[in-house]
């Protein structure tokens, strides 16, 4: 979605006017936040949350990048077809609970992470934030699933 679609949906939604030019430089200032937290910090190795059970599913999602008119149009001429680039996605969660209620079943403790860098840079930045939650030693039982692609096994 590109920034003045963006600023048109929550002018619709929710009644909020802010610029597209706002919403690019908070999502820049975002951006620059999370990839501070994706390194190395103190917090590393000090998990100590155990349980019985981790699940982590794992799949990508490819994503159009986002261009200027002008750099597509120059892109276009020298190759057709869409930029696309693979976001890393990881659900990590301890099981299911049932709601005594609806009877239904959710996640228990749901965790979401994302990466745009390579399958080898995915994995050492989940595992490094999963032990900054949980001792993963600890845990009984460690479950990864995902659909084949060579990232995945090379990671599992």
């Amino acid at each position: 979605m590109s920034y003045r679609k963006a600023q048109e949906a929550l002018e619709e939604t929710l009644g909020v006017r802010i610029s597209h030019e706002t919403i690019r430089q908070y999502a820049i200032q975002t951006g620059e936040h999370l990839g501070k937290w994706d390194g190395p910090t103190g917090l590393d190795d000090k998990g100590d949350k155990k349980v019985p059970l981790l699940v982590i599913e794992v799949d990508g999602a490819l994503v159009s990048e986002q261009r200027r008119r002008k750099e597509r149009k120059k892109r276009k001429k020298r190759k057709k077809g869409k930029e696309k680039f693979e976001l890393k996605i990881a659900v990590v969660y301890e099981g299911w609970e049932i709601n005594e209620y609806t009877g239904e079943a959710h996640l228990k403790n749901p965790l979401y992470f994302v990466h745009g860098g390579s399958g080898k840079e995915f994995w050492a930045a989940l595992e490094r934030h999963l032990r900054r939650i949980y001792d993963l030693e600890g845990c009984q039982r460690v479950i990864v699933g995902g659909d084949g692609a060579g990232w995945i096994r090379e990671g599992a």
